[in-house]
């Protein structure tokens, strides 16, 4: 499976480029990285503070271990706010839908099912030469209020 091809919009170092690289991150690269357990990419493109990030990277290391991978869905997901913290960094609050997962072991056979989420995943993303950042994530249940950079919903 080849590493997922960063969006056009990848380039553009404002809004529209912070919500397509936060949509790749959720859409793209974190299936790549739980169908695979390669988090180089991941890890390339998360900065040293991102717990989130960190999250993600022992989720593979213990799936490597147990010898097993994650098949995903077609994860969905829709910008629903872009917020700028300054000039080369956003918060990105994303609608994300993930249909149900199965776990595999590497021969194959089926682990578990993992259950289908809805919910809202907030982002915060810099610009850092010609990439963009994780800074953070963290997930928010749907309909919640989720507060902006200002520390109102």
């Amino acid at each position: 499976m080849p590493s997922p091809t960063k969006p056009a919009l990848w380039s553009d170092t404002g809004q529209q480029g912070a919500g397509a690289a936060g949509v790749w991150f959720l859409t793209q690269l974190y299936p790549y990285v739980r169908e695979t357990n390669d988090a180089t990419e991941w890890q390339a493109l998360s900065t040293a503070e991102c717990e989130f990030c960190t999250s993600m990277v022992e989720d593979v290391a213990a799936d490597v271990s147990a010898g097993q991978v994650v098949r995903e869905g077609r994860i969905t997901a829709v910008v629903t706010r872009v917020e700028e913290l300054n000039p080369l960094a956003y918060s990105v609050l994303v609608d994300v839908d993930q249909p149900s997962a199965e776990l595999l072991r590497l021969d194959g056979t089926s682990v578990a099912e993992l259950e289908a989420s809805h919910g809202q995943v907030l982002l915060v993303l810099r610009r850092e030469g010609p990439n963009w950042l994780l800074r953070e994530g963290q997930f928010f249940a749907s309909g919640v209020s989720v507060p902006t950079a200002g520390g109102t919903p």
